[in-house]
This record gives C-alpha cells, sequence and structure tokens, in this order.
C-alpha cells in the first residue's frame, strides 16, 4: 500500500510537469545515470533571457539528510545532489512559472525536484519515496501519527488525511493514512 500510494503521487507530479510544455513535444528529456546534466544548449534551447525573478534564500530547520548532505526547500540544488550521489535519473522538461527547466533527480529511495531563477537550479520539493529512508528525526513512511506528533508536535496546519510543518521556506508534509504515514515529503513555501 505505502508502494503504492508513493508511485500514484510521484505519476501525478510527473503529469503535472508534463502539462506544463504548454503542447510543445519535449524535443530531448535527459535520462541520465551520471552526475553529467545537459544545458538548455544541449538541447536546442537557451534564448538568453534573464528571468528577473529574485532568487531565494533556503531557510528551515526541516530538512532532509542523505549521504552526509542536508537540504531543504527552496536553497540551491547543486550541493544537495552532489552530496546526495549521482545515483539518479533525471529527467527534465520546461517550466511553467519559470524562464529555463524544471529538473526531476530520482534516487532509490527520495526524488530532488528543481526549479530555475537566474540560470540557478532550487528545490523545489523532497520526496521520500519508502521506508529506507527518514527524516532526520526518525520519522519514515510507516511511523504513525501518534509518532509524528509526539517528534513534531502540532502542525502549523491540519488537513484530511495530512499534517504540514512550516518553518523558513520548508513545509515537511505527512500523508496520513489508516492512521500511519504514507508519504513525506519537504516542499517550498509558495508565495
Amino acid at each position: 500500500m505505502k508502494k503504492f500510494a508513493a508511485v500514484i503521487l510521484s505519476a501525478t507530479m510527473l503529469l503535472a510537469l508534463a502539462s506544463c510544455s504548454k503542447g510543445e513535444e519535449d524535443t530531448a528529456p535527459e535520462v541520465l545515470s551520471s552526475g553529467a546534466q545537459a544545458t538548455e544548449a544541449d538541447l536546442g534551447g537557451g534564448d538568453n533571457a534573464v528571468n528577473d525573478a529574485q532568487a531565494p534564500v533556503g531557510s528551515s530547520k526541516y530538512g532532509f539528510a542523505f549521504n552526509g548532505k542536508t537540504a531543504t526547500a527552496d536553497e540551491a540544488a547543486d550541493p544537495a545532489i552532489q552530496g546526495y550521489g549521482d545515483s539518479y535519473t533525471y529527467f527534465e522538461s520546461p517550466s511553467c512559472a519559470f524562464q529555463g527547466m524544471d529538473k526531476v533527480y530520482t534516487y532509490t529511495s527520495f526524488l530532488v525536484r528543481t526549479y530555475p531563477v537566474n540560470d540557478v537550479d532550487y528545490i523545489l520539493s523532497i520526496e521520500l519515496r519508502d521506508d529506507s529512508v527518514a527524516t532526520p528525526e526518525g520519522i519514515y513512511i510507516g511511523c504513525t501519527e501518534e509518532q509524528v506528533r509526539s517528534t513534531y508536535g502540532e502542525p502549523t496546519s491540519e488537513k484530511t488525511g495530512g499534517l504540514e510543518y512550516t518553518d523558513g521556506s520548508c513545509t515537511l508534509s505527512f500523508v496520513i493514512s489508516g492512521g500511519n504515514v504514507t508519504a513525506i515529503s519537504y516542499n517550498r513555501v509558495s508565495e
């Protein structure tokens, strides 16, 4: 059931990214298993237009730690991607909201989504996919709602089927079903 929920969540997010391509066919979505990244110029893009958006400054007490590297939403993605290692698959598509490419780095147990601002990629979200990884506080997919509340206290917001804890530029979200955590994600706080 946990894996099914994670697959559905991932598929929904990929469909959302795909629908943002404004009906254009992806000319060369790259799937890489190494750390090498294709640039817009490599893909025939790169109009050199400047995005006027302000560069974000990621700041939150909530962060995901893996391979000795901790990262949170809305901070530069390159240090996290390099720290998490090069064992991932890679997908990119034109961004709906920003000038450039949205990117998805899919590791075995989690994925990192990024968005571009002024030619720099920032973390949009980090989504845990199974119970082999956990938050630094020890919560993983399969924990009980009671364990989440005991660890993090009362949520910033509570919705049917979910608890959210917001600090700075990050919202740590837990999807709860049948009293257990079925999905965990670190998400950029929307403006």
